[in-house]
């Protein structure tokens, strides 16, 4: 491999790689979905979804409440067990609408297979709706061929609009920006598809769920969408001709589509591809200043051995990560732990490693503060602000190489190519020969950080107030374990990351008085 940024799989020329397309970073399930809903409702010709999972019930907009975080529980019992309280429109019907209209054609792609260890529960529920609809729909069927799972959660409007979704189309990953420890938007909650492992816990349960979604509109949306076509040719009757029109370019911005997969019988996919991975093994070699990572998982020896030899080989580069307590998959909480505890120790003043927790005053009949970790469901990297990568892809072996964590003998998923299917957009911003100098990865930055540690009002982050980026991150979550202690308030919502297993044990490690605060479990309900 050379030491350019471009993904080239080998070839001469690199593969969906755009320029002119406009870009809108969504952060968390309310921005996405509502953007998402509008462009559905705008449609003239084609809606292509592809998705994990796609709960018919999923209640995509709400009316706006009141009180910014409502102390109310799940379910408005008196009208549906499965109506979330201020749930205003389900996103299956705005695509049953937009079926019904002349000359539009919805097509969904969706994980399921009746043999896989990890089924989806509403494929059969979709199924039903999409027989008494003008809903086409197909799955991929990855399993039992191989291990893996349709990963990729996009929608792709006319061939022109795209969104890669940061969350699956199921009640419990759709939150706001404030992520409140109470929020009936959520419904029941998030599940798990494994057994529970001791404290380590199962699933997302009611956690606030921090999500990011990305709108592109230009030839990028081309892209993305034959990516769609590909797929869906290889499992349905009902093919598809390829798109003979290229979107207008309404923007500056550069994006490259890059994927990985098994070996699928769709076009140019039959022995494979690994081109997410080969997208951040390119970044992280030619970091300079800055990596900066949000990770639903970081269980990937390749990643992290790849910035071990960047930090290593340059002092100055500093590396944010932003990762997840306890992820939903029990086992990963000590997948991570191998990587993360040695990179903290031996790299003390290059790596900070941090989660999100958020707080809540008590309510009438409450004693105490609750507190409850934040669940990363982000899967984003800049470098240097100048690259940047955004979509489904996690940072673990069945995302970017093989499946290493869920089988016995390793070798076999790896020569064989077991892993899932991903879709990630990358963001060139004046490097690589790009044109244009655009700015966008820093202000996706900028609006991630400020969110983060709530430096709410635009304009710089505050880690671009003369400190260097780390210190203030670092500066920040420690600041929050005094006043946690103090007066059990957190300014921002990061604390430093802890290896412990439980929510209670982990915030002992830290130094925190958790006698005087409300803990919620590893999962909550």
């Amino acid at each position: 491999m050379d030491d350019g940024w471009l993904v080239t799989l080998g070839e001469a020329d690199p593969p969906n790689l755009s320029q002119g397309n406009a870009v809108q970073l969504l952060p968390d399930g309310e921005l996405a979905c509502n953007a998402m809903i509008e462009s559905i409702d705008e449609a003239e010709n084609t809606i292509h979804l592809v998705q994990l999972e796609f709960d018919p019930d999923f209640f995509a907009t709400f009316v706006d409440f009141t009180d910014a975080c409502p102390p109310q529980p799940v379910g408005d019992v008196e009208s549906s067990p499965k109506k979330p309280i201020g749930g205003q429109r389900k996103l299956v019907d705005a695509l049953i609408a937009a079926a019904r209209r002349e000359g539009v054609r919805v097509r969904i792609l969706l994980n399921y297979d009746p043999q896989s260890i990890l089924p989806s529960s509403s494929y059969r529920k979709l199924e039903k709706i999409c027989r008494e609809t003008n809903i086409e729909l197909a799955d991929l069927g990855i399993m039992p061929r191989s291990f893996g799972l349709l990963h990729a959660k996009a929608v792709v409007v006319d061939g022109s609009t795209a969104f890669l979704s940061g969350l699956p189309f199921a009640q419990g990953y759709l939150d706001t920006q404030l992520h409140c420890v109470t929020d009936p938007r959520r419904g029941d909650g998030a599940g798990g598809d494994f057994p529970p492992l001791g404290g380590v816990g199962n699933g997302v349960g009611n956690k606030p769920a921090h999500t990011v979604s990305l709108k592109m509109d230009g030839p990028s949306a081309s892209d993305m969408n034959k990516t769609f076509i590909d797929l869906w040719n290889s499992v349905s009757t009902s093919t598809i001709d390829p798109p003979r029109m290229v979107p207008d370019r309404p923007g500056r911005q550069s994006i490259q589509i890059v994927r990985s997969s098994p070996p699928l019988q769709a076009n140019g996919l039959s022995n494979g591809e690994k081109g997410v991975l080969e997208s951040y093994l390119r970044a992280i070699h030619n970091a300079q200043n800055l990596i900066y990572i949000e990770a639903q998982y970081y269980t990937s020896p390749i990643i992290n051995n790849s910035l071990r030899d960047a930090l290593r080989a340059k002092q100055e580069l500093q590396l944010i990560l932003l990762v997840n307590e306890n992820p939903d998959i029990p086992t990963y909480k000590f997948w991570q732990n191998d990587l993360l505890s040695p990179l903290m120790r031996d790299f003390p003043d290059q790596v900070g490693v941090f989660s999100l927790w958020r707080t809540q005053r008590p309510h009438e009949g409450q004693e105490k503060v609750r507190i409850m970790q934040c669940y990363m469901e982000a899967k984003v990297a800049i470098v240097d602000d100048r690259w940047g990568s955004i979509g489904s892809a996690n940072l673990d072996g069945v995302s970017l190489d093989h499946a290493f964590e869920f089988i016995p003998t390793p070798c076999l998923s790896a020569s064989d190519g077991w892993r899932n299917v991903e879709i990630n957009a990358i963001l060139y911003d004046g490097i690589a020969g790009q044109p244009g100098d655009t700015g966008e990865v820093f202000r996706i930055r900028n609006l991630l950080w400020n969110e983060h540690l709530e430096s709410v009002g635009g304009g710089e982050p505050l880690a671009d107030a003369g400190l260097s980026r780390l210190s203030i991150w670092t500066n920040i979550a420690n600041d929050n374990i005094r006043s946690l202690n103090l007066d059990q308030s957190m300014s921002g919502r990061i604390l430093p990351y802890s290896p412990a297993l439980s929510s209670k044990d982990q915030l002992i490690q830290l130094g925190i008085d958790v006698n005087r605060l409300d803990v919620a479990p590893v999962v909550p309900h």
